[in-house]
């Protein structure tokens, strides 16, 4: 099995969402992300994948983080 690390890219922002929400639930049902957006989990994906790829970067843009990419 080969695993690469890469930069984070444009495409890689619905998995971050999927991180980001993670984890900030921890080991709780809900976390802030929940909250704040409020709606079913699919929209705080959506949120947090629109997050991601905004044009100013910020500590959730895309551009911040390295991807382990298995194969």
């Amino acid at each position: 099995m080969e695993v690469k690390y890469v930069e984070a890219r444009r495409e890689h922002a619905g998995f971050l969402a999927w991180v980001i929400l993670t984890a900030w639930r921890s080991h709780l049902e809900k976390g802030m992300w929940d909250f704040v957006v409020g709606g079913s989990e699919g929209d705080c994906l959506r949120y947090l994948k629109a997050l991601a790829v905004t044009e100013q970067a910020h500590w959730a843009h895309y551009s911040r983080f390295i991807v382990a990419e298995v194969e």
